[in-house]
């Protein structure tokens, strides 16, 4: 029996979306890059299996068991930096669009607004293509898990520490073994072309819901915040089915993995304020919009790298008063609305030099 030390697992994900559900992407320069885990984790498979144990078979127990239909599973958390946070944002939110906001004399600052997926009229987010390799040249573990959707998407921010990020990926069932990609040739390893977002760089602005006055900048006071995306899905019906290996007798694959609802939420903790005016907000249901933002080093001139999440309105669902290091704090849980005026619930800036997140 061979081991596999836990230290030798290399994770990546497809660059961009795969071009529809179905289609993996294939293994080409470029075509996947490497994400760094915090915690070392491999992909699960999740079967459901029936037997014959209510059968007449005129014996007590189940004499026989298929397979019905095939998931597959992977939690990942991992720091968040300026140029990989983008991917993320995508394939939670479901929709992006890039722009240069100077091109002429910043030529390497790319703006990528992030919002909602319209699911009213388009239901399946985008899929990427995942690979787990444990040291595949020893005959470990080399698997390629095509058609991952994200299930949520957490973003924190605490303390002195990195911004981070955590996904939990949902999958048709399907896996390539061996994979079929190359880790030098077609992984890039994006080694030293990271700008990390810190939770110190972390900033909230509270407005009033059209943004013409700020009510409130909190910089100094911020203890911790986060931003989550929960997505729910329909069962697949299989109406077309696909099967392992084309033999229906292995068990079901999904060709489809459709959103039947997106929930956003916002928290944060800060220092007590003067007169503690988030229980006068609450009290009163004040509506405001909010920002959260982390500001990154210089990119070109006035640009910097940044990530920018707005809730275009919201009102305090719940006030926690405490104390933390001796001092008074004050939980805060925003209930973010969609804005009939504004068009949206939430959307998020980000600003790097990543030229697309889909081509």
């Amino acid at each position: 029996m061979s081991n596999f030390p836990e230290k030798g697992l290399n994770v990546a994900i497809s660059r961009i979306p795969q071009t529809d559900y179905n289609t993996a992407t294939t293994p080409a320069s470029n075509s996947f890059v490497r994400e760094v885990l915090k915690q070392r984790t491999q992909p699960t498979i999740q079967p459901s299996s029936q037997n014959n144990a209510s059968y007449a078979t005129g014996y007590g127990f189940p004499t026989e068991s298929w397979i019905e239909k095939w998931g597959t599973a992977w939690q990942w958390a991992f720091d968040l930096a300026s140029q990989n946070i983008g991917r993320y944002l995508l394939a939670a939110m479901g929709s992006v669009v890039t722009s240069q906001p100077n091109a002429g004399t910043d030529p390497t600052v790319y703006q990528h607004v992030f919002s909602p997926l319209p699911f009213l009229t388009s239901s399946q987010l985008p899929a990427y293509s995942l690979v787990a390799q444990l040291l595949p040249g020893s005959n470990g573990l080399n698997r390629l898990l095509p058609s991952m959707t994200a299930k949520s998407l957490q973003i924190n921010s605490s303390g002195l520490a990195k911004l981070d990020g955590a996904v939990s990926w949902m999958g048709s069932g399907k896996e390539t073994t061996p994979s079929g990609v190359t880790w030098a040739s077609h992984v890039n390893e994006v080694a030293g072309a990271l700008n990390f977002f810190f939770a110190k760089q972390n900033e909230i602005i509270l407005s009033d819901p059209d943004g013409s006055t700020n009510l409130v900048n909190v910089k100094c006071d911020i203890k911790k915040s986060s931003f989550t995306v929960e997505n729910s899905f329909a069962e697949d019906d299989y109406g077309c089915p696909l099967f392992v290996n084309s033999d229906p007798s292995l068990g079901a694959i999904r060709s489809q993995y459709l959103l039947t609802d997106q929930k956003y939420g916002m928290q944060f903790t800060l220092k007590t304020r003067n007169d503690n005016p988030e229980h006068a907000a609450i009290l009163a249901q004040t509506p405001f919009k909010i920002i959260q933002k982390w500001v990154g080093p210089t990119i070109s001139n006035s640009y910097t790298h940044l990530l920018e999440i707005t809730a275009s309105l919201a009102k305090y669902s719940a006030v926690e008063d405490g104390f933390d290091q001796g001092f008074a704090i004050v939980n805060v849980t925003p209930d973010l609305l969609y804005s009939t005026t504004a068009a949206k619930i939430v959307s998020v800036k980000l600003i790097n030099t990543v030229a697309s997140y889909t081509t």
